[in-house]
């Protein structure tokens, strides 16, 4: 379980538990291959998998070649040089994960909705770099969970896994804060606070009603893997970018905006991980006694299909 599984055809590592490369698809040749099952509904998926949910333990070595794959994918696809401006890398890296739309109507700036992110191409350039980065990083903790529950399922990503993300991205307000706060803090980190405010979150906290203590850790879990989507981005992103991005704000006569949150520490890693853990458990098994979430994953199923036929 522990040995590492290499591709025979692109040659990417792989984690142990899975049966197809998580880069190209291929089957991978381990001692333990069966078929991979056919779901009709997600109410199928609940019933054969739930016991996977529950009795699937996430190590720290598991959790960090998660976020090594993630980041050798995206190296693996992309191709920059060094004339390239800041926007115009930070768009290769969004296009890693979505494909664009133009939404040019008033107060709209960019977001995703699940694999398509919607812009606006009439804002000025360090906000749409501010935006991206923002919806970037947002997009890469859905990932992660994605990633983890690739690993839980044995499985390569499918339309099940995107529509259960895209549930906890829509009801869960413990993923919504922690996503919330950590795109705020890797935001941060590559523009140097310079329009970026925590007031979306204050207001997530509010408009949920959500209990002080579970907000604040919520926010530490955010601020804790931020760390890793920075990991995963510095490399991309580095120092003369962002240099770049304070001269593009001068140029766009761009105002610092600062609204920090205080106290808000850090957890452990294996902290970090049962909390992110714990809400997959409660997410999945919540599942089972709302039929209202059901049609609505069952329908965000359907569009992911539509979306890959497409």
């Amino acid at each position: 379980m522990n040995g590492k599984i290499y591709c025979s055809l692109c040659g990417m590592e792989n984690y142990p538990l899975l049966k197809y490369c998580d880069n190209c698809g291929k089957l991978l040749k381990t001692n333990r291959i069966t078929p991979e099952p056919v779901y009709d509904t997600f109410n199928d998926v609940l019933i054969h998998n739930k016991y996977r949910i529950l009795k699937t333990n996430i190590t720290e070595d598991t959790y960090n070649k998660i976020i090594e794959n993630i980041e050798r994918i995206i190296l693996m696809n992309l191709n920059f040089h060094s004339n390239e401006t800041c926007l115009f890398r930070v768009y290769k890296l969004v296009q890693q994960f979505s494909r664009f739309y133009y939404d040019n109507q008033k107060n709209t700036y960019v977001y995703f909705s699940g694999d398509n992110i919607f812009y606006n191409d009439k804002i000025s350039e360090t906000e749409k770099i501010c935006k991206l980065l923002h919806e970037l990083a947002s997009h890469l903790y859905s990932e992660i969970f994605e990633q983890i529950l690739m690993y839980i399922f044995n499985s390569k990503k499918n339309t099940y896994i995107e529509a259960f993300v895209t549930l906890l991205s829509a009801k869960n307000s413990c993923y919504i804060l922690s996503k919330e706060y950590l795109a705020c803090v890797s935001e941060n980190y590559f523009t140097r606070n310079l329009m970026n405010n925590y007031l979306f979150v204050v207001n997530i906290i509010q408009e949920r009603n959500m209990d002080t203590v579970v907000a604040k850790k919520m926010c530490m879990l955010g601020n804790t893997v931020a760390d890793d989507v920075i990991t995963i981005l510095d490399r991309f992103i580095p120092e003369q970018f962002r240099e770049e991005i304070q001269e593009q704000a001068f140029n766009d006569n761009i105002e610092h905006v600062s609204m920090s949150m205080c106290d808000v520490k850090k957890i452990s890693n294996s902290e970090k991980i049962d909390l992110i853990k714990a809400m997959i458990e409660f997410s999945y098994s919540a599942l089972s006694e709302n039929s209202k979430d059901i049609m609505d994953i069952n329908r965000f199923i359907e569009d992911f299909k539509m979306i890959n036929r497409n």
